[in-house]
């Protein structure tokens, strides 16, 4: 007897959950900025935060991304699930330092 295991739940939490931790991580970058405890670690971006085009570019570049880890799902559910889930750990480690600058830097 073989178990079929259905994948497409993780696979669309897991990218919501990335789109959100971009947004997050866009807006928590921009209060850093603009409080002085912190600077844009991303080269491209260093002269667009706290430009109106920043978060929509963010946002973009997350459903982008989004799109592409779906493709690579259908194509390879396991691979799709393991990128996947890698971008969310990396994301959420980088919401996480955002977050302890922004609170030890005295800014919170």
């Amino acid at each position: 007897m073989k178990v079929r295991v259905d994948l497409g739940l993780p696979i669309k939490q897991l990218l919501v959950s990335l789109v959100l931790l971009v947004i997050a991580d866009g807006l928590i970058s921009q209060s850093v900025i603009a409080s002085g405890v912190g600077s844009e670690g991303n080269p491209f971006l260093q002269t667009l935060v706290g430009d109106a085009k920043f978060l929509p570019l963010k946002i973009g570049g997350a459903l982008l991304v989004a799109i592409v880890l779906w493709d690579i799902y259908r194509r390879t559910p396991k691979l799709g699930i393991a990128a996947s889930a890698a971008c969310v750990a990396l994301y959420t480690g980088i919401v996480y330092w955002n977050l302890v600058v922004y609170l030890l830097g005295g800014a919170g």
